[in-house]
């Protein structure tokens, strides 16, 4: 994907690149969402079920 090679940054340098609620929050976290209520109860459906073909198709380079 041509992509920077991953940087480790303290809460400080992250906070410059990111703002502070993405530094202390955002970036800390390791999460899974998967939507059934929004599935469900809105009739929602993802356009991409891949992260990775989400970020490979609509991310510029």
């Amino acid at each position: 994907m041509k992509l920077d090679p991953v940087q480790s940054w303290t809460v400080e340098e992250a906070t410059v690149h990111g703002g502070y609620l993405h530094a202390h929050y955002t970036f800390g976290t390791n999460s899974r969402i998967r939507a059934k209520r929004a599935r469900t109860e809105l009739g929602w459906a993802p356009v991409f079920t891949s992260a990775l073909k989400w970020i490979e198709e609509e991310m510029p380079v």
